[in-house]
Parts: structure tokens; sequence; C-alpha cells
């Protein structure tokens, strides 16, 4: 990375001067000193042709006279010569133009990619600051274990040579009872938990399903007194039944009754 970034600085030089050359031959466009006009072949056979048709036209003016047919046509090559010249040196002047908006885009570029570059680095140099933090935190933990190691290993030899004189004075013994699991305490903890669960199963199906058992029931449940209580028809016709041995009485009377 660091690299990269020496890389892209030194491109960013060279394109700065670039475009100050560029910026320079700019300005010096009007007075006709850029270097590629004055070296431009065809812009210096121009002007030769320029130069040669002006000392004929000075000449035709003071033998022929200006209106003279030949005076004329030198006059009209000659103007004919400076629009050429004009035109060739437009074109290298907007190639100055253009090289030098080139120059100052790519310098942009360079700049912003520079500016990246550095931010990179910077991030870089703080990470490998802080691994080697990291590194020496963890060298110091690595001695610090080794000398606990150490000490513990030493600790350990230690006391196995000073427990040599030590005798069994007497063996444990085995235990009679054990002591999981405790069989009695956990059937009564059954037996008063089915209990309990069961009693609340029951009312939780009560309250579910509430059913009328009785004319208290009906009033709780309506909100309004009980007028009377009709039995139902199986019961009156047992009781019927029941009291009278006569046919027309229970279910043959009841039938009569619907006929």
């Amino acid at each position: 990375e660091t690299a990269k970034l020496n890389e892209t600085s030194s491109q960013l030089t060279q394109i700065q001067a670039q475009t100050t050359d560029s910026q320079s031959k700019r300005q010096n466009a009007k007075a006709d000193t850029v270097a590629e006009v004055m070296q431009s072949p065809l812009i210096n056979g121009l002007k030769a042709d320029i130069a040669r048709l002006e000392a004929k036209l000075q000449e035709g003016n003071v033998i022929l006279g200006k209106n003279h047919p030949q005076t004329l046509r030198t006059e009209s090559e000659l103007e004919s010569l400076r629009s050429q010249l004009a035109a060739e040196t437009r074109k290298i002047t907007s190639s100055i133009d253009t090289t030098y908006q080139v120059s100052r885009q790519r310098e942009e570029q360079l700049k912003k990619a520079l500016a990246t570059q550095k931010a990179r680095v910077l991030e870089l140099n703080k990470q490998r600051d802080e691994l080697r933090v990291l590194r020496n935190d963890i060298d110091i933990a690595q001695r610090a274990f080794e000398t606990i190691s150490q000490r513990a290993a030493q600790t350990n030899i230690e006391s196995q040579n000073s427990q040599t004189n030590i005798a069994v004075l007497n063996a444990a013994a085995a235990p009679i009872e054990p002591s999981r699991p405790r069989i009695l305490l956990n059937v009564l903890v059954s037996i008063f938990l089915g209990t309990l669960l069961g009693v609340g199963l029951a009312l939780m199906l009560e309250l579910a399903n509430r059913k009328v058992r009785s004319a208290d029931d009906l009033s709780e449940a309506l909100d309004l007194p009980v007028l009377g209580a009709i039995a139902s028809a199986g019961r009156s016709l047992k009781r019927a039944g029941g009291n009278n041995k006569n046919p027309s009485s229970g279910p043959a009377a009841l039938s009569g009754a619907r006929a």
C-alpha cells in the first residue's frame, strides 16, 4: 500500500507539471509564441507563402496598380493563405485546450486517489500498531502463564516430598443406605401434587363448561327469579306408572292426549 501511495504521488506530480505547461501555453496562445505553432511545418510553410505574396502584392500595387487583375488575384491568394494559417493555429490552440482539460480532470482524479490511499495507509498503520500491542500482550500473558506453570509444578513436587511420612489411620466405611433417591418423600410429594393437579383440572373444566344443575344455578346465571319447575316427561311418566296401574294413565294416556 505504501508503494502504491508513492506511485500515485509521483503520477500526480507529473500530471500537475503537464497541467501547468498546458495552462502556460493557453495563456500565450494569442501571442503566437506557442512551441507547437512555431514548430509546425505546415504553419511555417503558410507563413513563408504569406510573406512571399505580401511582397508580391506590394510590388504589384506599385507597378501594376491596386485594381489590376494580377494584383487582385495575388490579394485573394494572400487572404486564402491567411485564413488557412488562422485555421491551423486554432487547431493547435484547441488541442492545447483539450490537453489542459484532460490534464485537469486527471489531476483531480489523482488527488482523490491519493487522499484515499493516504487514508488507507493510515488505517493500515493503525491496525499494525494495534496488532503490535496485542502481540506484546500475548507475549506477556504467555510468560506469566509459563511462570505460573513452573511454580505450580514446583509446589506439587514439594508437597509430594513433604507428605512421605503420612499414613492412613482409619479406612472410610461404605454407607448403609443410599442417599438418593428418597422414596418416601417422593411418594408423598407425588400424591400431594397429583391431588392438587386433579382438583385444579376439575375446577378449570367446570369453569370452561358451566352447566345448570339446580334452580339456584339458573337464577344466578340469568339474574332472574325462578317462577316454577317442570319435571321431564320421562320422569313424570315413570311416576304416573308407578302410582296408577290404569292403562289410561301413563304412556297410553299421553299418546291419547297427543292424538
